[in-house]
């Protein structure tokens, strides 16, 4: 027990340090709506009912994905988040309403995508959570 504090506490202390003053975030794919879409629909049970609308700007944002007990500058990806709105069918054959969708680009590419509610899915990790306005 005493251990597992030791090890958060030192997370938490390292997560304070971000983002990185040197971070490299990479270059934001120009078509980021449509990769998001692409990738997107591929997750739905009805992709062709899906509508789109009210993109967010990109921003920079970042992630962590630590394999470890301790988070490292190796566990950190740089890169870009944009959210939107999806309206699509579910099983019923039913639209459910918009849910929004929060959306991180690693390296041009979609690397994470959250369905952003209430709980965990407001966070990007502990600690952060998920901002949809619009980037610069």
């Amino acid at each position: 027990m005493i251990e597992t504090r030791r090890i958060d506490a030192e997370n938490e202390k390292f997560k304070s340090t971000l983002p990185s003053p040197n971070a490299d975030y990479g270059i934001l794919p120009k078509n980021y709506q449509k990769k998001a879409t692409e990738y997107l629909k591929s997750t739905l049970k009805d992709p062709d009912s899906a509508k789109f609308s009210n993109f967010t700007k990109p921003r920079k944002e970042h992630v962590i994905y630590s394999k470890g007990k301790y988070i490292t500058p190796n566990d950190v990806f740089y890169g870009y988040s944009a959210c939107v709105l999806v309206n699509a069918k579910n099983s019923y054959g039913g639209y459910v309403g918009n849910q929004l969708y929060w959306i991180f680009f690693y390296n041009r590419e979609v690397f994470r995508t959250q369905k952003v509610d209430v709980g965990f899915g407001a966070s990007i990790y502990r600690g952060r959570a998920i901002n949809c306005e619009d980037g610069d």
